[in-house]
C-alpha cells in the first residue's frame, strides 16, 4: 500500500517541506541582528525553523543554527533549562559539526551568558551563530514573572556581534510590550517584522501533487484550502484515505482539530480586526470603503491569511472552512455584530419584522447565558453595512431560567415588539402577541412557523 505523503501532526523540513522560498531566502540571508515572524497556529511557524536549521547545517557556510522551543519557560530558571535542553539536542543531532568546532560543553549559567559564551568561542572559528526561537509567546509571561532576565536576553540578543535572531510567535506577542516597565526598551524594538501567511498558488500545487490526483481534484483543493498549508495537507490525507472530496470537505466542515485551529486563531486577532473580517464577511469588501487605518489592518490580515486581496482592491474571505466557520459564528451568535459610527437607531420596525426570526435568536442567545435582554432600555442599531439589526451595549438582567430558554426569549421578544409596536397592524402579530402570553402552552416549532410568516409578510 502506497505510504500516505502528507503531515498533519509534526513539523517538517527538507523534502517534505513546500514553499517559502523567498521568507527563506530573506531570513538567510538577512544581516539585521534580529527578526520576529509573525503567523498564525499551524500556519508552519515550527517547520519553518526547522528548515532554517536544516539549511544552514548543510549550506556549507561558517554558521551555527540553534533550534530553542521556550514554550513552558515561565522565568529564568525554566529558560535556562530550554535552553539546555536545546543545545543537547543539537549536539545529538550534529554531533560531528560540535567536534568539528570543539564546542565546549554549556554551563549553567544565566541564559544571556551562555548564548554569549557560545557566540564569542564560535566567532574564533569566524561563525555567526543563528538563533531560532520558537514559541516566543512564552516572553508574555517572563516579562511577568522575570523582567530583568527578558532585559538582559534583549541586550544579548541586539548587541552580540556574530548572533543572529529568529523569533516565530503569534501576533499574541505584539502585546509583550504592556508586560514591560517603561524604564527599559521594549523587548521587540529593533526587531525586524516578517509575515508567514498563505503560500503561493504554485507553491500549494506542488505541496497537492505529492498525492498524485487529478487535475480537477488538485485545483479543487487549492480553491477550497487557499494557500493554508495546514488545510492542504488535511485535504490531501482525508482525500488520499476516503477517495471522496465531497465527503472530506463535509466532514473538514465539522472536524474538531481543524475548528479549534480556526477558532484559536480567530480568538488570537484584537477586537478590532475581528470586526473588520466581519465586515468583509457581511459584503464590505472594497478596500476604498475603509479609514486609512482600516486599510492598513486589512492588508496585515491578508499577510497573515485570514483574507484574499485581488488586483481589484477587493477582499475576501480565505479559505472555504473559515468562511464556512464564520457563518456558524454568526448564525450561533447574532448579538455580535460589528459596530460603525455610521449605523443609526432602530427606527424601522418593518425592517426589524423581517428579521424577526434574527431579532428571536438573540434573546435566545442571551438566556442560555443565563441572562434576560431587556428589550425596552436597550438600544438597537442598523448596520450600515449589511442592513442586520442588532443590540448596541446591551441592558442585562439576571434571571433564573426556570422554564426552557426559549420560552424566556418569547416573553422577551414580545415585550420588545410590544413595546414599539401596535397590536392591530396584522392578524399574525396579534396572534403572536396572544400566544406569547402563554408560551408554555404551545410548542417552539410553533412560534417559529409563525415568526417565519410574520417575516414573509414584512418582506413583501
Amino acid at each position: 500500500m502506497k505510504r500516505n505523503p502528507f503531515v498533519t501532526g509534526r513539523w517538517v523540513q527538507g523534502p517534505q517541506y513546500f514553499g517559502r522560498k523567498e521568507l527563506l531566502h530573506r531570513l538567510s540571508t538577512s544581516r539585521e541582528a534580529c527578526e520576529w515572524v509573525i503567523g498564525m497556529r499551524r500556519m508552519g511557524k515550527t517547520s519553518l525553523l526547522r528548515e532554517l536549521e536544516r539549511r544552514f547545517h548543510e549550506s556549507g557556510k561558517p554558521a551555527f543554527p540553534l533550534f530553542w522551543d521556550v514554550q513552558g519557560s515561565y522565568d529564568e530558571d525554566g529558560l535556562r533549562e530550554s535552553l539546555l535542553d536545546a543545545l543537547e539536542d543539537s549536539n545529538d543531532t550534529y554531533a560531528d559539526k560540535w567536534e568539528l568546532m570543539s564546542i565546549p560543553s554549556p554551563t549553567k549559567a544565566p541564559c544571556h551568558q551562555v548564548i554569549k559564551s557560545l557566540c564569542r568561542h564560535l566567532h574564533s572559528h569566524g561563525v555567526e551563530v543563528y538563533l531560532l526561537v520558537d514559541e516566543s509567546e512564552e516572553f508574555l509571561n517572563i516579562a511577568k514573572n522575570d523582567a530583568e532576565t527578558l532585559v538582559r536576553l534583549r541586550k544579548c540578543m541586539q548587541s552580540t556581534q556574530n548572533l543572529h535572531t529568529i523569533l516565530c510567535s503569534t501576533p499574541r506577542l505584539e502585546s509583550l510590550y504592556k508586560e514591560q516597565s517603561s524604564e527599559t526598551s521594549p523587548f521587540l524594538h529593533g526587531f525586524n517584522v516578517q509575515f508567514l501567511g498563505s503560500l503561493a498558488d504554485d507553491e500549494s500545487l506542488t505541496l497537492i501533487n505529492q498525492g498524485e490526483f487529478d487535475g480537477l481534484t488538485a485545483e479543487e483543493i487549492l480553491l477550497l484550502a487557499e494557500g493554508n498549508p495546514y488545510q492542504l495537507q488535511l485535504l490531501g490525507k482525508m482525500q488520499i484515505e476516503m477517495g471522496d472530496l465531497h465527503k472530506v470537505v463535509l466532514e473538514l466542515e465539522t472536524n474538531p482539530a481543524l475548528q479549534q485551529v480556526i477558532e484559536v486563531n480567530f480568538d488570537l486577532l484584537t477586537t478590532s480586526d475581528q470586526d473588520l473580517i466581519r465586515d468583509v464577511m457581511a459584503g464590505k469588501t472594497q478596500l476604498q470603503a475603509y479609514q486609512p487605518y482600516e486599510q492598513s489592518s486589512l492588508l496585515k490580515l491578508e499577510k497573515l491569511g485570514f483574507l484574499h486581496c485581488f488586483e481589484s482592491q477587493n477582499f475576501s474571505i480565505r479559505s472555504h472552512f473559515f468562511r464556512k466557520w464564520l457563518q456558524r459564528k454568526t448564525e450561533q451568535n447574532p448579538s455580535i455584530h460589528t459596530v460603525h459610527v455610521e449605523d443609526l437607531a432602530l427606527n424601522d420596525w418593518q425592517l426589524a419584522l423581517s428579521q424577526l426570526m434574527s431579532l428571536y435568536q438573540i434573546f435566545v442567545e442571551f438566556r442560555q447565558k443565563g441572562v434576560a435582554l431587556d428589550g425596552q432600555l436597550t438600544e438597537f442599531f442598523i448596520s450600515s453595512v449589511d442592513r442586520k439589526i442588532y443590540p448596541k451595549q446591551p441592558v442585562l438582567q439576571e434571571v433564573s431560567n426556570q422554564t426552557e430558554f426559549w420560552h424566556g426569549a418569547i416573553s422577551d421578544l414580545k415585550c420588545l415588539l410590544h413595546y414599539k409596536i401596535p397590536n392591530s397592524q396584522s392578524w399574525t402579530l396579534s396572534r403572536f402577541f396572544e400566544l406569547a402570553e402563554k408560551p408554555d402552552l404551545r410548542t417552539e416549532n410553533e412560534f417559529i412557523d409563525l415568526i417565519a410568516l410574520i417575516e414573509a409578510e414584512a418582506q413583501l
